[in-house]
């Protein structure tokens, strides 16, 4: 058996130089990974599809007579009425005629069943009231719509049929209770006379 004998061998501190030379060594191993996130990262926002949204603010403009000389005809809460208004445009075949109007989702109608088309599409439009700015929680008399879609004119197009939707199921139900205050007033004037 030979004898061990210990050696001590002290190292130098590294320096900038050594970590240069570190780095000019084993850059393959220090840019590759760089160099192929950059490139997945093109690849991937270019083949990614794009995807637009459009939104529009509907105003709610109040009673303009005022209120101790003509009961309001609408006595909803605003968000309440909103949300009534909202069930009724975006029912399910509400939202199955906007898709054949406008041929939205084609890839997707020709491999889905209806139903799922047509809540994939729900789940792109929202309808959202509108708040003070500044948090304090407080609702504005005013509601946006918006929807996104990967065709940015067949998007705006959309938004103003949601809209006009809107728009015409108020004049509904305001010419409804019109028509109901109406034959109530010519029902207690025959019953006056």
């Amino acid at each position: 058996m030979q004898p061990t004998e210990n050696f001590n061998i002290s190292r130098r501190a590294l320096d900038i130089e050594d970590y240069i030379d570190i780095l000019r060594r084993h850059k393959s191993w220090v840019f590759g990974p760089f160099l192929l996130t950059l490139v997945a990262s093109v690849v991937g926002v270019y083949f990614w599809p794009d995807r637009y949204e459009s939104s529009a603010i509907i105003k709610i403009v109040p009673q303009q007579v005022p209120q101790n000389m003509v009961q309001s005809s609408v006595s909803q809460d605003m968000v309440d009425r909103i949300n009534s208004m909202a069930a009724t445009v975006l029912s399910r075949s509400e939202l199955t005629k906007i898709i054949n109007n406008y041929g939205l989702y084609p890839s997707q109608m020709k491999r889905l069943p209806t139903d799922d088309v047509v809540e994939m599409m729900h789940s792109e439009v929202h309808i959202d009231p509108m708040m003070v700015p500044g948090g304090s929680g407080r609702n504005v008399p005013a509601f946006t719509v918006r929807f996104a879609y990967e065709n940015r004119l067949l998007d705006s197009k959309v938004v103003s049929e949601v809209v006009n939707r809107f728009i015409s199921e108020n004049l509904g139900s305001r010419s409804n209770v019109t028509s109901q205050s109406y034959q109530f007033f010519k029902d207690a004037a025959d019953a006056a006379k």
